[in-house]
């Protein structure tokens, strides 16, 4: 197996270090699988609450200068390992802090197998270049196993809306997560989101009016041509949605996107660039 990335734009270096570090915060341990196309970066699988599942893809093209890898085999054409986000995280903070001409990720073998970082450096209006590398080991996940960390298949949504900023969400469920256990959050074809909890002595309701409609199924759309509106629901565990958004290390200015299915499913996701996006899938629960 190798694997050998390099990054040498100053956007796409801070899009990686900000998925990585939004990963850090979800869960000690991340899944990284490796494709020709590109990357995915996922907790699947590494004994995280099964109703809450983050992942992003993440393609090489145009966002990788240079991008090669060979699977297990022919038939087998991908790697699958686990690491530490934290610690990569931590290697890749320099990006935060120093001008980087280069980072290069590559999969070697230091006495146990390792993503090393490679990264070359330097203080702005400076010539002398220097190195960081950093050694982060890895698990490789043996292919009997693969199956067990595969992303979901998205499916087809009932509704998907424009939602409101990230701060805006985010100030929302910190408040909302100390009222109740669950929260409700029901999108109308007309562009209003609702997010709802109850308490025994209130129910509290903010509501945003006139979004962005993203798409809707063909059932849905035709009760909008009808002069109906339709309203879909879900009903998700409040502080699994409030660590959601609190976990997201990306600029608020992104554009974020509510997917539902009805009573079944809501998915978060946050549009990086063309080629890259963050996913989160939260399980609906029955109302208590």
């Amino acid at each position: 197996m190798k694997f050998k990335g390099i990054l040498s734009d100053q956007l796409c270096m801070k899009d990686f270090f900000n998925i990585v570090s939004t990963f850090a915060r979800l869960s000690k341990r991340a899944v990284f699988n490796i494709r020709k196309s590109g990357l995915c970066i996922s907790n699947v699988g590494i004994g995280i609450n099964a109703n809450s599942i983050a992942w992003s893809q993440i393609e090489s093209k145009n966002f990788f200068a240079h991008f090669n890898m060979k699977g297990v085999d022919e038939s087998y054409d991908e790697i699958w390992l686990t690491l530490y986000p934290e610690q990569l995280a931590t290697a890749l903070n320099t990006v935060k802090t120093h001008f980087v001409k280069v980072i290069v990720l590559k999969l070697t073998n230091k006495q146990f197998p390792c993503i090393s970082v490679d990264i070359e450096m330097a203080p702005q209006n400076s010539n002398n270049y220097r190195r960081l590398v950093h050694d982060l080991p890895v698990s490789i996940i043996p292919v009997r196993e693969w199956n067990e960390y595969h992303q979901p298949v998205l499916k087809n949504f009932d509704i998907s809306i424009q939602m409101p900023s990230l701060k805006s969400l985010r100030t929302l469920c910190d408040k909302m997560k100390n009222l109740a256990a669950t929260i409700t959050i029901c999108c109308i074809s007309s562009g209003d989101l609702s997010f709802i909890v109850e308490t025994d002595s209130a129910i509290v309701v903010s509501r945003y009016f006139n979004l962005i409609l993203d798409q809707m199924n063909e059932d849905n759309s035709n009760m909008v041509e009808d002069g109906q509106s339709r309203e879909i629901c879900c009903n998700i565990d409040t502080k699994q949605l409030s660590m959601c958004f609190g976990s997201i290390q990306l600029p608020s200015t992104l554009q974020i996107f509510g997917n539902m299915i009805q009573d079944e499913l809501f998915n978060i996701k946050i549009k990086v660039r063309d080629n890259v996006s963050l996913f989160f899938n939260i399980q609906c629960v029955d109302a208590t």
